[in-house]
């Protein structure tokens, strides 16, 4: 199936803000760190380090989403 222009569009967006949010969340993370913040205390950890692909892998994550559309739909 050819990806609809709409939805590469959405794929492109959702990789681009992804992008900007690990640069923004590095900025907080080093900030806190350089404060004395503990990233590994659990009040902490899930608000600061990221581990969904969308988010750690925005290119991977858009190239997978590319792959099963063109290849398996």
């Amino acid at each position: 199936m050819e990806i609809p222009k709409k939805i590469q569009k959405l794929l492109d967006k959702r990789m681009d803000l992804a992008i900007d949010l690990m640069d923004v969340t590095s900025k907080l993370d080093l900030w806190l760190e350089e404060n004395g913040a503990d990233l590994t205390d659990s009040d902490i950890t899930d608000s600061t380090l990221t581990g969904c692909m969308i988010y750690s892998e925005p290119g991977n994550a858009k190239r997978n989403v590319e792959h099963y559309i063109k290849n398996k739909m």
